[in-house]
């Protein structure tokens, strides 16, 4: 999280070009990192919860904190909210999810 939150601190001006489509790599990236670990955390934390509901749970929050990223992001110079930055978040949260694997 406090890697997204650097990283949308960034300004537009100050981010460099590396290659085409590396913004949504980043969100995709971070935010697949972010539900890796989210999960296993819901799951020892709240042992009650089946991995279903740790699942949504964790997807949930993903999107809930992508949302929140955009946010801060429109007050930062040269940068924009996106709808599409959060979808692009929610699917990342999702890929870690799968890559972590889960019970139900």
């Amino acid at each position: 999280m406090a890697v997204a939150f650097i990283l949308s601190s960034i300004p537009g001006s100050g981010i460099p070009y590396l290659f085409s489509f590396q913004d949504t790599a980043v969100h995709v990236i971070i935010y697949a990192a972010l539900g890796f670990f989210v999960y296993p955390a819901l799951r020892s934390s709240l042992p009650m919860l089946t991995g279903r509901e740790a699942l949504f749970s964790t997807l949930g929050f993903c999107v809930l904190y992508g949302i929140s990223d955009e946010f801060h992001q429109s007050f930062v110079p040269g940068r924009t909210a996106s709808l599409f930055d959060v979808m692009i978040n929610s699917a990342g949260g999702f890929i870690g999810v799968l890559f972590r694997g889960h019970d139900t």
